[in-house]
């Protein structure tokens, strides 16, 4: 059976098929750079895009008094939570003796000269 089979080559290559396949294969790959540079340029204008957004719709976190309160409110977590001591927090100042006598100030403002007087007479 395997005897009555043709053995001829029934593949043929068409004509100057391998004089164009470099050709082919390089304008492929030129089509694959260029496909990937629009991609990653494109990737890169909306980052862009997006960060800008995000800063001017956020402006107002950049402010001195936002920075400040956040400064704040993350050092009463810190002492609050028991990483920090008061004094760390202090220590991290130019001037220490300023916090103190504005902490002072706004604990006793609530107070009266009177009621300061009778408390430290009595």
């Amino acid at each position: 059976m395997m005897n009555n089979i043709p053995k001829q080559n029934i593949y043929k290559v068409p004509d100057a098929y391998f004089d164009k396949l470099t050709d082919d294969i390089l304008s492929k790959n030129n089509d694959r750079k260029s496909r990937m540079i629009w991609a990653r340029s494109m990737a890169a204008s909306t980052a862009l895009i997006l960060s800008v957004g995000l800063y001017l719709f956020n402006s107002d976190i950049n402010s001195p008094e936002n920075f400040q309160d956040k400064m704040n409110s993350d050092i009463n977590l810190y002492i609050n939570s028991g990483y920090w001591s008061a004094e760390d927090a202090l220590s991290l100042t130019e001037n220490p003796n300023d916090i103190l006598d504005q902490i002072i100030s706004e604990e006793w403002s609530a107070y009266s000269n009177d009621d300061l007087e009778s408390e430290f007479w009595y």
